[in-house]
């Protein structure tokens, strides 16, 4: 509540005290110079004396009393009194007789004479007696005039202060009572506007008005408001005609909104259908198009089983690298649909960003290696081991930069193209790491005006009709909608003639406690570092820094001599750039070797060594892969020692009919194209099985009806049956049989890659999913995964570890009992492990020794973490030998399919061990 001192005119009453105020200081300052005067003034003596006074008039009084007449006595004592007004006179006469005479008196009433001198002080009464010749002749009477004391300065000053505090009193009493008049009245003007206003808002009656008559300059607000009051009203009439109009417009418009709904349901159904319809065609086309690739890509991995020279070999190597660039245009294209259809998912698994990085940069280095370009690769050594992401994703938008960089980069006599791949840690918390992936190169780069479209489908930098670089143009906008998936970034900077830089960032979550690879493994250890290549030391560093050990940077003689002769010491020899110079280093260390415990570790092409010594590991270094050169540093190390194994058995022989039939390898196949019949026959014959066909789900059925088949091999889409109808029939007549195998084992076999697919493979009883275009290792793998669940009442018993493919006791003791644990880790191992075998199958088709070695090292390390001895064993004489000797192409897949073989039954043993524990946990939420 304001206070009725209070005003709604904000500064009016500081106003008045303000100036009040500076009125009462000026007066006050003003009196105070006024009274010093008056003191200064008051404080003076008299001009004349009163004795001395009355001598003077002595003389005269005589003089004018002696002649004739009284006018001369008054005249000058009149004149007298004019000139000094303190003083007043009497006067008498003494006659003959001694009687006294009046003659004049200024004082009221008279003095009275006394005829004697006398001065009587206090009263300030001087008689004086006039004589002539000693005789009195009168009696002249003087009273000085009594003046009030002047006041002190003192006094003066505390008056003065009484009368400043009255005057500041008043004034503040008359500011009130003015401010509160003032306030008085606007507060009353005030109210009756806000009253008026209110009533006017609460009955929305805008077409009254308000008072004009208001003080203070409210009367004019008021006729303002009254101004606002009609243009309301004239709006509110406006309104109103106007919502007549629309209500009839409304009437107007349902029958033609009804119809436009219509339409639009009809549009929307038919651009379903119109979807639909692509993702029919779609599916057919991949059909359509892995069907004949099948026969392709499965006809040359026969073929390149058998002898062949270098032409014929280098050309099996053309075609097959063509078949599978065509499918990586339709899985393009494929993918593309699926993002437009809101239906391409992220599925998120524990993974090794590392590896698949490493993973993209190998395939790639070799073509990277025919365009004479460098391929560098930095990944951050502080990146865990165990982050949570889709690899196939990050896989995907990592490939797809890099090939365009490459694609798009070349190297002239004036320029080396180089094309970078890095990551590093953006930012991190507990248990979120983002990560920084960039792809640089100094290609032919990009102007504003593409950098603005590169990312739209069907869009590419070069477009001309010279058509130079091909492709669909669908590779960055997949990366862009796939990294905005996985909820990350992409931008790009280019300039044209200079190159162009992707960046992308995306976020991990982390799958348990945080791991890190090798992290301190190497506590200390002295490190020498030969290298003329400034990014590669920078590298180099950061990986060994990361290790723990101690590093020296060495590029002359000298330097070089001055560690020579130091004991356990390991040498980085760096010989990608110039080969000959790393020779004559290792050539002068040849001899220190063994004598100080010594050990080389050489990054080389692996087409260069020249030096063989068993204190010498050469790696491949381009790109310079941080998993192969920790790894290796440990070797060298004695920290990770790869282990010898005896040869195994060769591959079985191909077997007829009936000897299938004995040994329980009978397969019947279930297909309708004959290209695709003859080559799944031939890989199945070369995997050791025997093969009955069938043309149709109808024969497939017949046959099975008729035979003994405990594995079948079917095509999905048929004539007259398809391969969905013919397994639920099959698993329907098959409940109804006595025999406890009756159930045969059912693998699908489809060119179908849209997603959903595999999924509707196991609802109606497939046990197993395979697609086309099938290679011939896949297809191992698969029939692997049925001969040990076959074989599992043998070979499959949990607490019989030595005749597991899995240490199972090493593993609980790794994990420390943890089941869950265990079972991530296989899944994880699972995940890699495939990675890695199909990249040894690829290095093994091309003859790629590198990719191999690569394979094989990281498969040894992570066999053996996971238990898998015998994988381990064999990974790592895999590839002792592939750095040992030259290979042929039969002593290659010789090794290849044992390591293959062993590797089926180990991950065969560990799916079923994740699928074991899946049910249990599913049994547990049914309970």
């Amino acid at each position: 509540m304001q206070s009725k001192f209070s005003s709604p005119v904000k500064g009016l009453l500081p106003l008045f005290l303000i100036i009040n105020i500076t009125v009462t200081a000026l007066a006050i300052i003003a009196h105070s110079f006024y009274t010093q005067t008056t003191t200064e003034s008051a404080q003076t003596e008299p001009s004349i004396n009163i004795t001395t006074l009355a001598n003077r008039l002595n003389l005269p009084m005589v003089d004018a009393l002696t002649m004739y007449g009284q006018g001369k006595v008054k005249q000058l004592l009149d004149l007298t009194s004019l000139l000094d007004n303190d003083f007043e006179y009497t006067l008498y006469r003494f006659n003959a007789t001694s009687e006294t005479q009046l003659v004049y008196s200024s004082s009221q009433p008279a003095i009275d004479s006394i005829k004697t001198d006398q001065h009587l002080v206090e009263q300030g009464i001087l008689h004086h007696v006039l004589t002539l010749n000693d005789q009195p002749i009168g009696e002249l009477i003087i009273k000085q005039k009594v003046m009030a004391p002047p006041l002190s300065a003192q006094d003066s000053q505390v008056i003065a202060y009484i009368i400043a505090i009255a005057s500041v009193a008043a004034l503040f009493i008359l500011t009130l009572a003015f401010n509160m008049y003032i306030n008085t009245r606007l507060r009353e003007s005030t109210n009756s506007l806000t009253q008026e206003l209110k009533a006017i808002t609460e009955d929305a009656n805008y077409d009254s008005s308000v008072n004009e008559q208001l003080d203070i300059g409210l009367g004019e607000v008021a006729k303002h408001v009254n101004l606002l009051l009609r243009k309301v009203q004239s709006v509110i009439i406006e309104n109103e005609a106007a919502q007549k109009e629309l209500y009839k417009l409304q009437n107007g418009l349902e029958a033609e909104v009804q119809n436009r709904t219509l339409a639009l349901e009809q549009a929307t159904l038919k651009a379903e259908r119109a979807s639909e319809t692509k993702t029919t065609f779609l599916a057919t086309m991949s059909h359509e198009i892995r069907t004949p690739m099948n026969g392709v890509i499965g006809t040359i991995d026969l073929l390149r089983q058998t002898e062949l020279d270098g032409a014929q070999h280098r050309l099996s190597t053309i075609i097959r690298e063509s078949a599978f660039s065509l499918l990586s245009i339709l899985d393009d294209i494929l993918d593309f649909s699926k993002i437009e259809a809101g239906k391409l998912n992220i599925d998120p698994t524990p993974f090794s960003v590392t590896d698949t990085i490493e993973e993209v940069a190998r395939v790639l280095s070799s073509v990277a290696k025919k365009r004479e370009l460098d391929l560098e690769l930095s990944i951050a050594p502080d990146i865990p081991t165990n982050l949570t992401g889709d690899s196939v994703r990050v896989r995907q938008v990592l490939y797809n930069l890099c090939s365009n960089a490459i694609k798009f980069t070349s190297t002239d006599e004036k320029t080396q193209g180089h094309v970078k791949i890095s990551v590093e840690v953006a930012h991190n918390t507990a248990d979120h790491f983002t990560l920084r992936f960039c792809v640089t190169d100094n290609g032919k780069g990009m102007t504003q005006a593409q950098l603005r479209e590169i990312f739209n489908p069907f869009i590419q930098a070069e477009n001309s009709i010279t058509r130079e670089y091909g492709g669909t143009g669908l590779g960055l906008s997949i990366c862009k909608s796939l990294t905005e998936l996985m909820l990350g970034t992409i931008h790009v900077t280019s300039h044209a003639g200079i190159g162009s830089e992707f960046t992308v960032e995306l976020p991990f979550s982390t799958s348990g406690k945080i791991k890190y690879a090798h992290k301190g493994a190497l506590a200390g250890k002295q490190i020498i570092v030969a290298s003329n290549h400034l990014e590669r030391e920078k590298v180099m560093y950061r990986y060994l820094s990361f290790m723990g050990a101690k590093i020296t940077y060495v590029h002359s003689e000298a330097e070089i001599e001055e560690h020579q002769y130091s004991q356990d010491i390991i040498w980085v020899a760096d010989g990608i750039d110039n080969m000959d110079k790393t020779n004559a280093l290792l050539r002068r260390l040849f001899y220190s070797l063994e004598d100080y415990n010594q050990q080389v570790v050489v990054l080389s092409k692996l087409d260069e060594a020249a030096i063989n010594h068993k204190n010498i590991f050469y790696i491949n270094a381009s790109p310079l892969c941080k998993s192969n050169f920790m790894l290796s540093i440990l070797v060298a190390a004695g920290l990770h020692t790869p282990k010898q194994i005896k040869k195994t058995k060769s591959l079985n022989n191909y077997l007829n009919v009936e000897q299938a039939r004995k040994s329980n390898k009978l397969i019947l196949l279930v297909e309708d194209n004959l290209l695709n019949q003859q080559v799944l026959t031939d890989q199945l014959h070369i995997l050791g099985f025997g093969v009955e066909i069938a043309n149709n789900g109808e024969e497939g059925l017949d046959m099975w009806r008729k035979g003994d088949y405990s594995l079948i091999l079917t095509d999905l889409h048929m004539p007259k049956m398809s391969g969905y109808d013919m397994v639920e029939k099959i698993r329907n007549e098959a409940e109804l049989l006595e025999s406890v195998d009756a159930q045969p084992y059912i693998i699908a076999v489809t060119a179908n890659a849209l997603k959903g697919e595999k999924e509707r493979c196991l609802a109606v009883g497939i046990n197993d999913f395979i697609t086309k275009p099938i290679e011939l290792n896949a297809l191992e793998d698969t029939l692997k995964r049925w001969s040990d669940k076959q074989n599992q009442s043998q070979n499959v018993i949990i607490h019989q570890t030595t005749a597991l493919p899995i240490d199972m006791e090493a593993v609980t003791k790794y994990v420390n009992g943890d089941k869950a644990k265990q079972i991530r880790f296989f899944k994880m191992y699972l995940e890699q492990s495939q990675g890695l075998i199909k990249s040894i199958n690829s290095g093994v088709m091309v003859n790629d020794l590198s990719e191999i070695i690569d394979g094989c090292h990281q498969l040894k390390s992570i066999s053996k973490t996971i238990g898998a001895q015998m994988v381990s064993e064999l990974a790592s004489a895999f590839e002792d030998k592939c750095k040992e000797d030259e290979l042929s192409t039969d002593e290659l897949i010789d090794l290849r399919d044992k390591l293959e073989i062993e590797y089926s039954k180990a991950a065969q043993f560990l799916k079923e061990q994740v699928r074991t524990a899946e049910d249990e946990q599913e049994d547990e939420l049914t309970d």
